[in-house]
């Protein structure tokens, strides 16, 4: 036997070994799918049924609210009772420096995108992986099925040809369903981002403007939230750091006067507001040079505080 047999007896039987473990992994993909789809529809009728809520609205009643009832406001919406958790851990502890309770809702924020990220991953995963089990599959049981064909043997042929059929089939299938429902997931995710955002800014402008007139803000860190209160004051303190050491450019510094103008220029109004919060929040970050956009934020929307940049 030559060098060139033996290599090739060698590839033979390692493509033939994963024949087996293809199958199972269609199989198991396949489950995936179908466990997406159910968990999808629970979704729906679960949260997004329920996701019934003007955030512009929402802000108006905020801001001609006084600042000790925003969060009942927060609890009578039609948020998610995720997003009410979150953004009730910021209207709890509103009684923190303003650069602190600027990082804590950014962490907030990390903290929900992130699941909402892990959700899509699986969903991309499969959509990714699907066609490549397909197509090994499918050429895997070929190579005997041309193999018979030669030797005249129809039924090995017609059995391999089944396999291979079978499982692009079932790859193709797993890959479209779970390319569909990120779509879906990601339209969503995206509209929740974008309102927990506007709501987060107007949470910051009020408690800035409460401040301002001496009124006594809540704090109350406990279980998680003083994890999260440590976090939000170390990245405080880099951004004055950051300040200390003039890392401000001039750029930075003439978008915050900017900003302030066009600020003082809206009139009064729930979209206006909106639109004022958004620029206050830009003119913030306009102070440091650093972003201090905790990791894997922004997936389905602009970093908090940037929209007004993109």
């Amino acid at each position: 036997m030559s060098i060139s047999d033996y290599l090739s007896g060698i590839m033979h039987a390692g493509s033939q070994i994963m024949q087996i473990p293809t199958i199972g992994c269609l199989i198991v993909l396949t489950l995936l799918v179908s466990f997406c789809v159910g968990w999808l529809v629970v979704e729906f009728f679960a949260e997004r049924r329920h996701f019934k809520i003007n955030h512009v609205e929402t802000i108006a009643r905020m801001r001609a609210s006084d600042f000790s009832s925003i969060g009942d406001i927060i609890r009578e919406s039609a948020l998610l009772a995720d997003q009410k958790k979150r953004l009730l851990v910021v209207v709890d502890n509103m009684g923190l420096r303003d650069d602190e309770l600027y990082a804590l809702a950014q962490i907030e924020i990390a903290k929900g995108e992130r699941m909402y990220k892990r959700r899509v991953n699986l969903t991309d995963m499969i959509s990714k992986i699907g066609p490549m089990l397909g197509l090994m599959g499918t050429l895997i049981p070929l190579g005997p099925g041309i193999v018979a064909m030669g030797q005249g043997k129809v039924e090995i042929l017609s059995q391999s040809l089944l396999i291979a059929f079978d499982t692009t089939i079932l790859g193709l299938v797993s890959a479209v369903v779970a390319m569909v429902i990120s779509r879906f997931r990601k339209t969503w995710y995206g509209q929740y981002s974008t309102v927990m955002r506007s709501l987060f800014m107007c949470i910051l402008d009020e408690a800035e403007a409460a401040r301002e007139k001496g009124v006594q803000l809540p704090f109350q860190a406990e279980g998680h939230t003083r994890k999260d209160l440590e976090r939000a004051r170390e990245q405080a303190a880099g951004r004055d750091t950051a300040l200390r050491n003039g890392h401000v450019s001039g750029g930075n510094a003439a978008s915050l006067h900017d900003y302030a103008a066009q600020g003082a220029m809206i009139a009064s109004g729930p979209v206006q507001d909106a639109m004022a919060a958004s620029m206050a929040m830009q003119a913030r970050d306009a102070q440091g040079a650093v972003d201090f956009q905790p990791p894997e934020v922004g997936a389905f929307a602009a970093p908090f505080g940037a929209e007004g940049r993109a």
